[in-house]
């Protein structure tokens, strides 16, 4: 603290003196960048294009096409700069408009010109970001390869209570198994969850891709029963890795917390819903629009008939994890916003 304190004058300053020269930093230097890089970002016009665009924004008071265009604001701009300065003779005399930058003189020329977004450029940008998105869905990014060749996908959801699963056929969409098994409430020591983990890690169906939910501390867990199920999860990962990696292939990932009420749309306000009535729509193959659905067999329905009500809950909560992961992490990289509603 009193480190800070004593460098906070001499940082100050520093930032002064930066802030000082950035703002006497000469316009043609701006305008050198602007017009001298031939990138997407920072196009260079031909001299026809130039005089192309200075005559018809010297004719902006009278073309009606072009204060269309640009726009109310910039055409005021521009009226007032030509009725004080007269008209423009070169693309640089832009900079001197009020508001006017090098972005806005770029994208100036390109609606007088009629220049349009380079659409696979735009799609490259909107790959990426898609994939930034996938990216804080999954910890660790999953390669390519699983994502791919990955053939079954077992989904696990913790809690404090008990541990379920669902081992799903990814390619088929088929429902091979779903179990669920109580966890000694009791274990409080890090060397008894240890033990307990890898014990319940033998339990585990064989899979190709393990998903784990990421134990974000939420508004209903108390701080330590978020450090007992993080501390459980965190073993049962690493005795899943120990027992189950391949050639050093990492067969296991951590999923964003929330993913399944985010992909379903099941939460009212802050609070999340019963995922019981969303598992009884997928068991009757209610397709919802841009989600998957799975193949319930009638002995896995009565198996989940029969456990209890908070158990049937953590169960329909792995078998729909395990949707949200086929479509979000394994199928298709988008972000939330993108999800689509259900379908009334």
């Amino acid at each position: 603290m009193w480190f800070r304190l004593a460098l906070r004058p001499a940082l100050r300053s520093v930032g002064e003196s930066c802030n000082h020269h950035r703002n006497i930093l000469p316009r043609s230097c701006i305008a050198a960048r602007c017009f001298a890089s031939n990138s997407l970002e920072d196009r260079v016009y031909t001299s026809e294009q130039r005089d192309e665009v200075i005559d018809r924004l010297n004719s902006v008071r009278t073309d009606e096409a072009v204060r269309k265009l640009l726009g109310y604001k910039l055409t005021s701009n521009i009226e007032t700069h030509l009725l004080n300065k007269g008209n423009f003779t070169k693309l640089e005399e832009l900079l001197k408009v009020p508001s006017v930058g090098p972005k806005t003189i770029r994208n100036v020329c390109d609606k007088l010109l009629g220049i349009s977004s380079n659409d696979e450029a735009m799609s490259t940008v909107k790959a990426r970001r898609r994939s930034r998105s996938s990216a804080t869905l999954v910890t660790p990014l999953l390669s390519d390869e699983i994502r791919t060749t990955a053939k079954i996908l077992v989904t696990i959801v913790i809690e404090l209570t008990s541990i379920s699963w669902a081992q799903v056929d990814i390619r088929k969409k088929y429902l091979l198994d779903w179990q669920t098994v109580e966890v000694d409430r009791s274990i409080v020591s890090l060397k008894d969850i240890v033990l307990q983990a890898a014990e319940l890690e033998k339990l585990l169906p064989d899979a190709d891709l393990y998903i784990l939910e990421d134990p974000t501390p939420g508004s209903v867990n108390s701080r330590s029963n978020y450090q007992l199920k993080s501390h459980f999860t965190c073993s049962l990962a690493t005795s899943i890795h120990n027992k189950r990696e391949e050639n050093g292939e990492f067969k296991l990932a951590f999923v964003k917390n929330k993913l399944v009420e985010k992909h379903f749309k099941a939460t009212v306000g802050s609070e999340t819903i019963s995922l019981q009535p969303l598992m009884n729509d997928v068991i009757e193959q209610k397709v919802f629009l841009g989600r998957s659905t799975l193949y319930v067999s009638q002995e896995q329905v009565n198996y989940l008939k029969s456990q209890e009500s908070l158990k049937r809950e953590q169960i329909s909560r792995a078998a729909l994890l395990a949707i949200s992961c086929i479509d979000l992490v394994l199928a298709k990289s988008v972000s939330f916003d993108e999800i689509p509603l259900k379908n009334s």
